[in-house]
């Protein structure tokens, strides 16, 4: 493997990372995008967000990710 391959493996699965934590916690991006990013900048991040999110409800996606979450606390007594 080449290091030009070995950073694409890494940007793919960080970026595959990024958006499967997008899915299962949706309102945390929103949320992010509403306080931090600039005013010039909010109307399309926060917007694209938005539709991100009610994509997410409505796979369900983040359901899964609360069955999950309750089975952790669960299992570590939290």
């Amino acid at each position: 493997m080449t290091a030009s391959s070995k950073l694409r493996s890494a940007a793919i699965i960080l970026y595959a990372t990024l958006a499967m934590l997008w899915l299962a916690i949706p309102q945390s991006v929103t949320n992010w995008s509403r306080e931090y990013l600039p005013d010039f900048v909010q109307p399309y991040a926060t917007g694209f967000a938005e539709k991100a999110e009610s994509i997410a409800n409505a796979t369900r996606i983040p359901l899964l990710y609360e069955y999950a979450r309750a089975g952790f606390q669960a299992a570590t007594k939290r």
